[in-house]
């Protein structure tokens, strides 16, 4: 965009007192609040035509810079908390595997995250859509992780699949792939990827595959309610969700309609190990042509929170038992079983 420099002399006495007597702008401020307005006494259709023309060239310049961008994405768990980021540097397995290896080895008290100055958090859902461009190779996203500290897992998105490690197997990759400094960072690339060969842990249930789904709202509190038994599985309490009006406006589904035989169940978790809800519902998409597929849906914050009130008052109804209640057997349980299961030595 050409722009032209205005210049203005004025005596040094004039401006001093113009400056002490405007109370709450500068000169400057009133001088641009003055062109403004001699710009709204053109024509109409002149400031209509120079008014459109700035603003094609800045979206134009806009787009450009996004297209040229270079950033990954991290879901991270640690002590229990869940967040997601956004590092705006051209991370790749490579790179987020060194800084593993680096944080897992320091003293550090300021969380992985800390890692990356360049991180800001991010919703669940912009992940999600984030995870969805990096499957479509847009060439903008060029790495997409998910590491739980405290489960030890390390998983990256390539080529649509989630591979899943653990974080030790990550951390000695990362030594080896940096053993030679000579070494091109392709070379050092494969070196990584020969050492982590075969040693993929398998799907878990939060990874169907990359399909993820999301629409143009969020749960409302009105949207949410249970149906059927609670079932218990894998240290999870599972929630059958009933269909609601709006629901293809949160699941960005289209199943709310004559056009199709379409059909989903949707599934809500709540994690007795760490007393919390999964950060994702379960979308189970059933087509009229009798093929299925599985989604997963992002909860932001405040939806997890709507789903956990919702999911305490539909586990006294059905069991007698709060959450808390609930967990508190589970883990009593647990800790019985493990301890049949240890054999006494000598």
């Amino acid at each position: 965009m050409a722009s032209r420099e205005i210049v203005l002399w004025l005596d040094e006495r004039w401006y001093e007192a113009l400056e002490r007597h405007l109370k709450d702008e500068t000169l400057r401020d009133k001088l641009e609040d003055y062109l403004d307005e001699l710009c709204n006494q053109l024509p109409s259709h002149e400031y209509e035509r120079i008014s459109t023309e700035i603003y094609r060239e800045s979206a134009a310049r806009e787009a450009e810079r996004e297209a040229s961008r270079r950033f990954a994405v991290f879901r991270i768990r640690e002590n229990g908390e869940r967040c997601c980021c956004l590092v705006d540097e051209p991370v790749d397995f490579l790179t987020a595997a060194r800084s593993l290896r680096r944080y897992t080895r320091s003293e550090s008290t300021a969380g992985f995250r800390s890692y990356y100055a360049a991180a800001r958090e991010i919703s669940g859902r912009e992940f999600s859509r984030y995870v969805q461009e990096r499957m479509e190779n847009t060439g903008r996203v060029t790495g997409a992780f998910d590491i739980d500290l405290d489960g030890g897992t390390f998983a990256e998105l390539n080529q649509g699949e989630w591979y899943i490690y653990t974080l030790q197997d990550v951390c000695i990759a990362a030594y080896h792939a940096d053993r030679r400094s000579q070494e091109s960072s392709a070379k050092r690339m494969e070196q990584l990827l020969n050492y982590l060969r075969g040693k993929t842990l398998p799907q878990q249930g939060y990874y169907p595959k990359g399909y993820l789904t999301y629409g143009e709202r969020e749960l409302h509190p009105e949207d949410i309610s249970f149906a059927d038994e609670i079932c218990e599985e894998d240290g999870k309490l599972n929630f059958y969700l009933e269909s609601f009006d709006g629901l293809d406006e949160v699941l960005g589904t289209n199943v709310c309609t004559e056009e199709n035989d379409d059909y989903v169940n949707v599934y809500a978790d709540y994690d007795l190990e760490h007393g919390l809800v999964a950060d994702t519902l379960l979308v189970i998409l059933h087509r009229g042509d009798g093929t299925d597929r599985q989604h997963e849906y992002p909860l932001s914050p405040e939806e997890q929170a709507l789903l956990l009130q919702k999911m305490e008052v539909y586990c006294l109804e059905q069991t007698g038992l709060s959450l808390a209640e609930y967990r508190s057997q589970y883990i009593a349980q647990e800790q019985e079983t493990q301890g049949m299961g240890t054999e006494p030595t000598m």
